[in-house]
């Protein structure tokens, strides 16, 4: 029953975040053993989104900033793309 509620407030703050903050909306997720996190990048106007694999954590030292390397893959092009997704501290 309690996960049956965190279920149903994630999804209400989605929403919420969604609508507050425009056309897109990111989150980090990971599995139950808190391994294999990505994040996820949401279009809340058209449904389609990216997942980045996490890969180490790093500090932009020009902007003082700390970052994530996530990388996309794409399978039918054979091709990765890194991104760097700051967080503020």
């Amino acid at each position: 029953m309690r996960k049956i509620i965190m279920a149903l407030l994630v999804l209400a703050a989605l929403a919420a975040s969604a609508a507050a903050q425009g056309v897109y909306t990111g989150h980090i997720t990971s599995g139950s053993d808190g391994k294999n996190r990505s994040v996820v990048i949401i279009n809340t106007v058209t449904g389609d989104f990216e997942v980045y694999d996490i890969d180490n954590r790093g500090l932009n030292r020009r902007e003082n900033r700390v970052y994530y390397d996530c990388v996309s893959y794409n399978r039918a092009e054979g091709t990765r793309e890194v991104r760097e997704i700051l967080i503020n501290e």
